[in-house]
């Protein structure tokens, strides 16, 4: 296996556990249609701006990825994502990495 290919590979297993986010509407019901057994819930709409790397499909994805740890985080403590500290954070991190 190529490089390329492991690298295609790595992709498509990542959207495929983090979901998608796709441009327009049109070509988000286009990819769904072609694929009836993703779950519709992992994928969303969000336009994506060139002069904006914030938006670009990469950088949405791993911003997912670190709402969903926050929001295991926060169900830990008991407190919305928002209002942990950076501490809370860093001590649930290193409890886990025991």
């Amino acid at each position: 296996m190529t490089k390329t290919m492991i690298a295609g590979e790595l992709v498509r297993l990542a959207r495929e556990l983090v979901g998608m986010d796709f441009p327009t509407r049109d070509a988000m019901d286009k990819y769904l249609k072609q694929h009836p057994d993703a779950d519709r819930s992992k994928h969303r709409v969000v336009p994506y701006d060139p002069s904006d790397m914030n938006t670009h499909p990469f950088n949405l994805m791993r911003q997912r990825k670190n709402e969903k740890a926050l929001a295991q985080i926060g169900k830990h403590y008991k407190k919305d994502p928002k209002d942990l500290t950076v501490d809370e954070i860093e001590r649930y991190n290193r409890r886990r990495a025991r």
